[in-house]
């Protein structure tokens, strides 16, 4: 799970006794609020986001089309590793360059 320690401004109560142990969208709750929070904290990352170049894009849609076909979970775990170890690889190597 990835996490970027963002926390709303507001806080959205959730009366337990209604609630129980049910998910909240079992218990009728409406997430209005909240999701328009974390909507708007979306799109401040995303407007901040570097664009990938149009050729990693490119070869990222390629890559999906083709696990898709492969239809083996396996395929697109080992794939998802692989792509882990290059961005620490190249992340490590972008910290040296800038030292």
């Amino acid at each position: 799970m990835y996490a970027c320690g963002w926390r709303g401004s507001a806080e959205y109560r959730l009366d337990r006794d209604t609630v129980g142990d049910r998910p909240p969208y079992e218990a009728d709750v409406d997430p209005t609020g909240p999701l328009a929070h974390w909507t708007a904290h979306l799109s401040v990352v995303r407007d901040a986001a570097v664009p990938l170049p149009e050729r990693l894009a490119a070869l990222l849609v390629e890559m999906a089309g083709q696990l898709a076909a492969a239809d083996a979970a396996l395929a697109v775990l080992r794939a998802a590793g692989v792509l882990e170890r290059i961005a620490s690889r190249v992340g490590r190597q972008g910290r040296m360059a800038g030292r």
